[in-house]
């Protein structure tokens, strides 16, 4: 493997991310000729005077630079929106007056996480800067410097004041000062299970701080609050990650009893813990763990702490590809659909396996199945499309638990969900079944979810003609059921001339408006496993070595490579390996050029 890297690398005349980092160094000149000049020379050293190994250390140093670079800049966010949130600007001149004994309780805490906080982000910058001094002496080596060295040269200078700020200011020597003294230290032990809406002391590690780190709530309004919260360690390391979501019931929603699930010993939890751990159970490779929940009784407020997906959503997935004007590679449709068609027999029967249902499970209907709501995780450890994320079904905000049998199926179930994801029966689609009595609403179960994960894919197999365009209603009519106009959904020229066949025939027998006329979940998941490797052109035989867990190359790589951005705030961010026993300062101090 090593020996055919070598090969491919040494018959490249310009490797892509030593051309991009090319790019990047000649923005620094404003003359087009001279761009032009540098390109070629640059180009002309790399392909002829450049070693084979020494373009491959070249290459590790850019993408170095590139991952301290963006580490930074998520640091810097963290950074800003801590002083923002707890209010630094005011607190600081009181704070530097205090003694340790004479600090409030949340104090002790707060100033704890302000040391942390401001540890990670004062060594990412320090890390940025070094790759960047790296990269200048490998520039002078190879006779490079005059292209890249002004460019590199305006970042280092940038990188050296941002840190200096810091450092210089003399608040980085007060609070590690404080914050390492035996005192202050005990302090944060009796104060332990402390917290606030935007920092808490972890109540099973006390060396662990959790702080509000990212704010998503935008465009989810006044009622929801979405935020990434990190826990930093003693070391300053990003040691765990999940995502809270706060969301506030007005009544009569507060008192439904459907909002809310009882266990047989009186324990209650919203009903969207209690669908998300009971699916997350069977399969945590396929649903997104509630890890807790908690709520205010009295201003109607819960909260949700979920595990934290660092690739974002499948309509980040659409988007990605959409901006590139190239389709999704098929390979990954096939592999998001088994996973999709397995989530919907686990919440059908509670088990993937054939003719296998859980005893007294109850169907989970979740009503709300789109790109948005499917999280995307990293790669599973099972051996399936080892180098694919894993796609998670998420938030069970509309879901329910149902049966064949539910007297209250559909009257009390119809309507929620968003467009134009919805299934038919979702809005109201009803059977004469006497022409002497009136029309019976069809119920949503499994075919309602079989609907959803059709629409899905027909979103991401369409290309650049959205769902919410297909605006022509067409007439639906069969004997046994009244007429109503749905929206026509059908696959686009861009699908057709892209994917297989095969994969577009599946998809359009997930969403035949009559819901008994689509397939179970049982049924679709055979076809898909069959049919993904009947394609032709590479794409059959691709999906049938990934099933197995012979897919070549990682994240992003090759033809069929799954376009991502890199991982976000990473386990151990501030600083992989070292000294486990090293303190935030001595590893800042060992930075020092």
């Amino acid at each position: 493997m090593y020996t055919q890297l070598l090969s491919t690398l040494s018959i490249m005349a310009t490797d892509p991310v030593y051309s991009k980092h090319l790019e990047w160094a000649l923005s620094f000149f404003a003359d087009e000729a001279r761009r032009e000049e540098h390109r070629k020379q640059a180009k002309a050293i790399w392909k002829n005077d450049i070693p084979t190994p020494d373009q491959i250390n070249f290459r590790t140093q850019i993408e170095s630079m590139e991952e301290a670079k963006a580490t930074g800049a998520e640091m810097a966010e963290v950074w800003e929106t801590h002083i923002k949130d707890r209010d630094w600007d005011s607190k600081w001149a009181p704070l530097l007056a205090k003694h340790v004994d004479e600090m409030e309780d949340i104090e002790v805490n707060e100033l704890a996480a302000y040391m942390r906080v401001l540890g990670a982000y004062i060594y990412a910058i320090k890390s940025y800067r070094v790759t960047l001094e790296r990269l200048m002496q490998t520039y002078v080596d190879f006779g490079l410097d005059h292209v890249f060295a002004p460019k590199t040269h305006e970042n280092l200078t940038a990188a050296k004041g941002g840190e200096a700020a810091h450092v210089d200011s003399g608040q980085w020597d007060y609070v590690a000062t404080v914050c390492n003294s035996p005192e202050f230290k005990a302090r944060m032990k009796e104060t332990m299970d402390a917290g606030t809406l935007s920092m808490f002391i972890d109540e099973f590690d006390e060396k662990k701080i959790w702080v509000a780190a990212i704010d998503l709530d935008e465009g989810l309004g006044k009622s929801v609050k979405l935020w990434v919260w990190l826990a930093f360690d003693e070391r300053g390391n990003i040691v765990d990650r999940h995502v809270s979501k706060c969301e506030q019931l007005e009544e009569p929603w507060w008192s439904m009893p459907r909002y809310w699930h009882t266990y047989g010993n009186g324990e209650v939890l919203p009903m969207e813990s209690y669908l998300s751990r009971k699916c997350w159970a069977e399969d945590n490779t396929a649903f997104v763990n509630h890890q807790s929940y908690l709520w205010n009784e009295e201003e109607h407020w819960v909260e949700f702490r979920m595990d934290y997906c660092p690739y974002g959503d499948l309509n980040g997935l659409y988007h990605t590809y959409r901006r590139e004007n190239v389709p999704i590679p098929e390979p990954i449709l096939w592999m998001i659909f088994q996973k999709l068609v397995e989530q919907c027999l686990i919440m059908e029967k509670g088990s993937v396996l054939a003719n296998t249902s859980i005893p007294g499970w109850r169907q989970i209907v979740h009503r709300d199945i789109k790109p948005e709501n499917v999280f995307v995780d990293v790669p599973s450890t099972n051996g399936f499309f080892p180098a694919y994320p894993t796609p998670k079904m998420a938030d069970f905000g509309f879901a329910f638990e149902t049966s064949p049998q539910d007297p209250t199926n559909p009257d009390q179930w119809s309507r929620a969900g968003t467009r134009p994801y919805l299934a038919p029966e979702q809005m109201g689609l009803s059977v004469i079944e006497d022409p002497n009595e009136a029309p019976v609403g069809i119920k949503l179960l499994a075919h309602t979810n079989i609907w959803g994960i059709g629409m899905l894919l027909l979103r991401l197999t369409n290309g650049p003609f959205p769902l919410d365009e297909q605006k022509k209603p067409i007439p639906f009519w069969s004997p046994t059921t009244n007429t109503m106009n749905l929206p026509g959904h059908e696959t686009s020229l861009w699908a057709e001339t892209h994917y297989s066949e095969n994969l577009l025939a599946l998809i359009r027998k997930a969403i035949v408006p009559e819901p008994y006329l689509r397939p179970t979940p049982q049924a679709l998941l055979h076809w898909v496993v069959t049919e993904m490797e009947k394609v032709s052109d590479g794409v059959g035989e691709y999906c049938r070595a990934a099933k197995k867990g012979a897919q070549p190359g990682g994240i992003g790589e090759g033809e069929f490579g799954w376009l991502v951005g890199r991982e976000k705030y990473k386990i151990a961010l501030a600083r992989d390996g070292g000294d486990e026993g090293m303190s935030l300062r001595t590893a800042l101090e060992a930075l020092r050029v």
